[in-house]
């Protein structure tokens, strides 16, 4: 008995946006109890019908675990793993797991499969005990794989990326900066970056030289497509709880796509990729995984509070679904002729000019330097990659457009055209012509255009560099709309786009998009981007391409103050990486409309 508690194509859209769009909120209110509120001290916990393990360590050996279902490696975990003999190291009862972080070596890993495959949402609870002088580590975990994987594929999977229909894997890190312990977030999700999962981080403190209650919980996305539109669901939960408060709330993770895949297994973690620096040691005990939120241990049976054990309805965010548009403000204007004098539109660039520098009278400014943020007009540079086509048949409309270049050793350029206000909401329509002849492979992923987002009296620059720091919500935030291209021996595997966020880790893959742009033809992009209210998280993004809606996001967090609007458009013709362009590249774009409405594609005659 315990005793009593001590305590393709592919479009990505990147989106530089408050570290609130990544899903980080604290609850409101005390403790939230839960199943152990049911069973003073966790005894007879391991028989509710909703809990799927129970551990609380009381064993002879620790080889004893293997027995249960626990697995570690015998070489990597050597030394790592061990049973206190100590009762006074006890969580409660006598006994409790160790955890040892060997100095030069890089620890352990102990998994322990579910019995059967779970689709909805596992909770994970354990009580650690972490010194202050402890060194980093990853220390537990919930994972899942395809039906009729082995279920050890999903941590034994580093630097592969998934796909929606091949497994996840959430891991929960403790980093000791010198003054506290913070947690962060590793997953692997379909909307990571890159290969290597993100790092989201927790603004939260984890408790020192005592023990406290942890929990994580997991929540698998709706497999499929979005009702009417292109996109598939963005609604899966990722959660954490400290000593039974809620400190991380995200409920936009793409675990899967596809119902093939479910949580399979739960994990411990005394890991780090980096070998420990320092020895150090840690303690776990109580360890219980869920179908409901499990909660503090009680010494005394009351009632639970949590929600997933009362009934009462959770507070979500709005789910994705389509925006109604109708035909468009484009539908009233053949080949977009006089759209520009709509009420709706803000702006609308043709490129029927002389020469570049009459962009400049009409609002538009290069931009150049390493990070492509110092004022090219100002500088008298930043037109080097820009030219006006008049070639006959070139342009999509008129008589011109714009061509951009990617130059061999070089990064490219962008250009920013501000705006007469500050907008709450925006339309941005383009069309590009996109030649065969790609960079051939993610290090030099191409900017194509974007919307940017600065606080009243910021200058609009401000978010376009390297230098500018994560926002809080009070700062600049931004969005790339991101051209990847996959090739093998000359051959195209994948052209996908994402809209892409450099500073928050935000990223949103465009899988209405995959294998469907057009090569060396037109074809119309539009994005819509709504701020949301202060405090709330019910932003927009979508993606329209040729009229068909083809990324849904609606629980975007874009600021925390009404002071920040949207405040700039872009133009961009840039690598997406600090990786110089292999060649020469060649893109169109033409017929750029900016409105307060949903514009869509151009009548034609």
């Amino acid at each position: 008995m315990k005793r009593k508690m001590i305590l393709v194509w592919a479009f990505v859209v990147t989106a530089g946006v408050w570290v609130g769009a990544a899903g980080e909120a604290f609850a409101a209110g005390g403790v939230e109890y839960g199943i152990a509120a049911r069973y003073p001290n966790d005894e007879g916990i391991g028989k509710d019908r909703d809990v799927l393990i129970f551990e609380d360590y009381e064993l002879g050996h620790v080889d004893d675990l293997r027995r249960k279902g626990w697995r570690w490696n015998n070489k990597w975990g050597r030394g790592v793993y061990s049973l206190s003999e100590d009762p006074t190291l006890a969580f409660g009862g006598k006994k409790c797991l160790v955890k040892k972080m060997p100095r030069g070596r890089e620890g352990a890993i102990m998994p322990r499969d579910l019995d059967s495959p779970e689709e909805g949402a596992v909770y994970h609870r354990v009580y650690l005990k972490f010194p202050k002088d402890a060194p980093s580590t990853r220390v537990m975990g919930i994972t899942g794989v395809r039906d009729g994987w082995e279920t050890w594929r999903a941590i034994g999977s580093a630097g592969w990326k998934p796909d929606g229909a091949n497994y996840y894997c959430v891991t929960l890190t403790f980093h000791n900066r010198g003054g506290g312990i913070r947690p962060s977030w590793y997953p692997y999700h379909v909307d990571q970056k890159a290969q290597w999962g993100s790092n989201w981080d927790v603004n939260a403190d984890i408790p020192t030289d005592r023990w406290f209650c942890m929990e994580i919980m997991t929540k698998l996305t709706t497999p499929g497509k979005v009702p009417g539109a292109e996109d598939t669901w963005r609604d899966g939960e990722l959660r954490m709880w400290i000593d039974g408060k809620e400190v991380y709330t995200r409920t936009d993770v793409r675990y899967r796509t596809d119902p093939i895949v479910k949580t399979t297994m739960i994990f411990d973690q005394c890991y780090t990729s980096q070998k420990f620096k320092t020895d150090g040691v840690c303690y776990a005990d109580n360890r219980v995984v869920a179908r409901k939120y499990v909660g503090p241990m009680v010494t005394a049976k009351r009632p639970p509070t949590h929600p997933s054990l009362t009934g009462q309805p959770v507070k979500l965010p709005p789910r994705q679904k389509p925006e109604s548009t109708g035909f468009g403000i484009a539908n009233r204007y053949l080949n977009d002729r006089g759209i520009e004098k709509d009420p709706d539109v803000i702006f609308f660039e043709d490129f029927e000019v002389g020469e570049l520098m009459e962009l400049e009278r009409r609002g538009w400014s290069p931009r150049w330097g390493p990070g492509l943020w110092a004022n090219g007009t100002r500088e008298k540079k930043g037109w080097k990659y820009y030219e006006i086509d008049d070639a006959a048949g070139a342009a999509f409309a008129g008589e011109k457009c714009l061509k951009k270049r990617l130059p061999k050793g070089g990064k490219g350029a962008r250009m920013i055209r501000d705006l007469p206000a500050g907008e709450e909401v925006l339309y941005q329509r383009a069309y590009l012509k996109v030649p065969r002849k790609m960079p051939p492979n993610a290090d030099h992923a191409v900017r194509i255009m974007g919307v940017t987002g600065v606080k009243d009296g910021t200058p609009t620059w401000q978010p376009y560099g390297a230098r500018t720091p994560r926002s809080d919500g009070t700062g600049p935030f931004w969005l790339d709309l991101i051209l990847v291209n996959f090739e093998r021996r000359g051959k195209i595997l994948s052209r996908k786009l994402v809209l892409q966020s450099q500073k928050t880790d935000t990223l949103y893959e465009v899988p209405g998009a995959e294998g469907k742009l057009p090569i060396d033809k037109w074809f119309c992009v539009e994005m819509k981007v709504k701020l949301n209210t202060p405090g709330e998280k019910d932003g927009e993004l979508r993606l329209w391409v040729d009229g068909k809606e083809v990324l849904t996001v609606m629980q975007a967090s874009f600021r925390s103050t009404r002071a920040v609007k949207i405040r700039s458009v872009q133009d961009e013709a840039r690598g997406d990486t600090h990786h110089p362009f292999p060649d020469d590249y060649d893109f169109l774009v033409d017929n750029i409309v900016v409105a307060r409405k949903y514009i869509g594609p151009a009548k034609g005659e």
